[in-house]
C-alpha cells in the first residue's frame, strides 16, 4: 500500500512538472519574454522585439549605457555593464564586433549596458522600458561560444505604437550624422545585412591635398554642381538615376585615399566601405548594401580591379558576386538618393569597358607622378617661412631623380624626415633621402609600366567631362584600414 502511495506522489509530482512546463511554453509561444519576471502587466504595455544582428540593438545597447532611469518599484538605474574585450585604436576606433557605443580615446574602454530590465526616456520624453536577455543555451561557434540576446522595448498601451519606431529612427539617424570636424565609417555587415559603423575619423583639409589647381577646381566644380537642389531636379524629371560615380585609377602612392577622406570632410559626408571580397558577400546582399545606403555617404570600393579580370571571371576564389552583380550595384538599382560612388585601381586597362562605361562612371581622374607644380606647392606647405626657396627644391629635385619619376608618398616621406630640420637642412640632404627611397620608385615603376602615351602630358578624357591628370601630397598606402577598420 505504501509503495502503491509512493508511485502516485511521484505520478502527480511529474505531472506538475510537466503542466508548469506547459505554463512555461504557453507564455513564450505569446511573449518574448517570460512576463511573471517583469513589475508591470506584459497585457498593458504594447513591445518590440529587438535581434541582436540589428543595427538597432547596438544604438539601444549604447543609448541604455548613458541614458537609464530609476523608477521606484520598477527599474533601478543602469548597474549592469559589458565592456569590449579590446581598447580602442588610436584613431578611437574599435576593431571589434562591439555592443554599438561611441569610440572612446586610446586606453579607454567603451562601457556598455548589461543584462536587465531598464527605464529610460526617449528624445521627446516618452517613458519607456527595456529588458535586456540571453535566449536559450550557449552555442560553439567558429568564433566560441556564442549566447543568443535581444532587447523588448515596452511602452504603455495607450501610446503609440509609432513613440518606439520614432525613437529607433533618431537613434539611426545621429549614429550617422556628422561635425564639423570628423565623419563616420561603416562597413557592410554581409552576414547580417546592415551597416556597421566602424570608425569616427577626424576631417581633413581640402587644401591639405596637393593637386594642381585647375584640377582640384574641376573636381569641387563637379561635385558641388552634382549636390545642388537644380541637378537633382533634372535628374528626377528625366528618370536617371541620382547619383555620381568617380574613377580614381593611376600609380600607387599618389593620394586617392587621401582625396577621399578630404572630399568626406569637405562636403560633410560619411563614407561606407564596400569589400567585395568579403566571402559572405552575395549579389543580393551587394544590392541591399546599396539599397540601404543614407543619402550622406561616399561610397568607395577600392582595388576594383582585383576583384574581376577582363573577361569578366572572379579573380577572388571564394567570392560570391558576379560581375553582372556589380554592375547593378553601381547603375543604382534600387537607391537614387544623391549617394557618391569612389571606385580606385592602380591599373585601369584591366578593367572590362562595362564596368566604366558612360552612366557606371562619370568622372575618371588619373594619379600620375608628381609634377613640378606640386613638388613646390609641398615645399611651401612644409616650409611656409621659406617659400622663396621652393623654385630652388624643384630643380635640385629634378637633378637628382636624374629622369627617375617620383610619386607624392615619397616626397611626403622626404618631408617627415627632415620635420627637425632647417630649408637650407633639408635642401642639402635631398641626394642622401633619395637614395633611401631608390627602392620604392623602383617597386612603382615595376608594379605599373608606363602607358605608350605616357611620356607626354596628356589630358584624362572622362565619360561626362575632362579631367586634367592629377596627385595628391598624401601616401595611397592609406589603405581603408587605417580610417575605417
Amino acid at each position: 500500500m505504501s509503495e502503491t502511495l509512493n508511485t502516485v506522489d511521484r505520478c502527480t509530482d511529474v505531472e506538475s512538472i510537466s503542466f508548469q512546463k506547459e505554463q512555461a511554453a504557453s507564455r513564450f509561444s505569446r511573449y518574448p519574454f517570460d512576463p511573471s519576471s517583469l513589475p508591470f502587466e506584459a497585457t498593458a504595455m504594447n513591445y518590440m522585439e529587438i535581434n541582436s544582428n540589428s543595427q538597432a540593438y547596438q544604438l539601444v545597447m549604447a543609448h541604455l549605457a548613458k541614458h537609464s532611469l530609476s523608477i521606484d518599484g520598477y527599474a533601478q538605474k543602469a548597474n549592469s555593464f559589458v565592456a569590449p574585450t579590446k581598447f580602442a585604436n588610436e584613431d578611437g576606433s574599435d576593431d571589434e564586433e562591439d555592443c554599438g557605443c561611441k569610440s572612446k580615446p586610446k586606453n579607454e574602454l567603451a562601457i556598455c549596458v548589461g543584462l536587465g530590465l531598464f527605464a529610460f526616456k526617449d528624445n521627446d520624453g516618452h517613458e519607456m522600458f527595456a529588458l535586456h536577455q540571453s535566449i536559450g543555451d550557449p552555442v560553439g561557434t567558429q568564433c566560441g561560444i556564442s549566447m543568443m540576446m535581444n532587447i523588448v522595448l515596452f511602452t504603455s498601451i495607450s501610446n503609440d505604437i509609432s513613440i518606439m519606431a520614432n525613437f529607433l529612427q533618431h537613434l539611426i539617424t545621429a549614429s550617422q550624422s556628422t561635425d564639423p570636424f570628423s565623419f563616420n565609417c561603416y562597413k557592410w555587415n554581409s552576414k547580417y545585412e546592415y551597416w556597421r559603423k566602424s570608425a569616427s575619423v577626424r576631417a581633413r583639409n581640402i587644401d591639405s591635398v596637393i593637386l594642381p589647381e585647375a584640377t582640384k577646381e574641376k573636381l569641387l566644380t563637379d561635385v558641388i554642381r552634382f549636390l545642388s537642389p537644380k541637378t537633382r531636379n533634372f535628374y528626377e524629371e528625366h528618370g536617371i538615376p541620382y547619383r555620381r560615380s568617380y574613377l580614381f585609377h593611376g600609380v600607387p602612392g599618389a593620394g586617392k585615399t587621401s582625396l577621399i577622406k578630404a572630399l568626406a570632410g569637405h562636403f560633410k559626408r560619411n563614407i561606407s566601405f564596400l569589400q567585395l571580397t568579403d566571402p559572405d558577400m552575395t549579389d543580393l546582399s551587394l544590392l541591399s548594401s546599396i539599397q540601404d545606403l543614407r543619402r550622406n555617404t561616399i561610397v568607395v570600393i577600392e582595388d576594383i580591379d582585383a576583384c574581376f579580370s577582363k573577361d569578366r571571371s572572379n579573380k577572388i576564389q571564394h567570392s560570391k558576386v558576379s560581375f553582372s552583380g556589380l554592375l547593378n550595384a553601381l547603375d543604382g538599382v534600387g537607391s537614387t538618393s544623391g549617394q557618391m560612388f569612389i571606385l580606385t585601381t592602380n591599373i585601369k586597362d584591366q578593367l572590362d569597358p562595362a564596368l566604366i562605361r558612360c552612366g557606371r562612371v562619370d568622372v575618371q581622374i588619373e594619379f600620375k607622378y608628381a609634377e613640378d607644380e606640386q613638388m613646390a606647392m609641398m615645399w611651401k606647405s612644409f616650409y611656409p617661412e621659406a617659400i622663396s626657396m621652393a623654385e630652388e627644391f624643384t630643380r635640385l629635385m629634378r637633378v637628382h631623380l636624374n629622369g627617375k619619376n617620383i610619386n607624392t608618398s615619397s616626397l611626403q616621406h622626404y618631408f617627415v624626415l627632415n620635420m627637425h630640420s632647417s630649408a637650407e637642412e633639408a635642401l642639402s640632404s635631398i641626394e642622401n633621402i633619395l637614395a633611401d627611397i631608390e627602392f620604392t620608385e623602383e617597386f612603382i615603376s615595376k608594379a605599373t609600366p608606363p602607358s605608350n602615351d605616357e611620356a607626354t602630358p596628356t589630358t584624362t578624357t572622362t565619360t561626362t567631362t575632362t579631367n586634367n591628370t592629377n596627385n595628391t601630397n598624401s601616401s595611397e598606402g592609406e589603405s581603408s584600414e587605417h580610417f575605417a577598420s
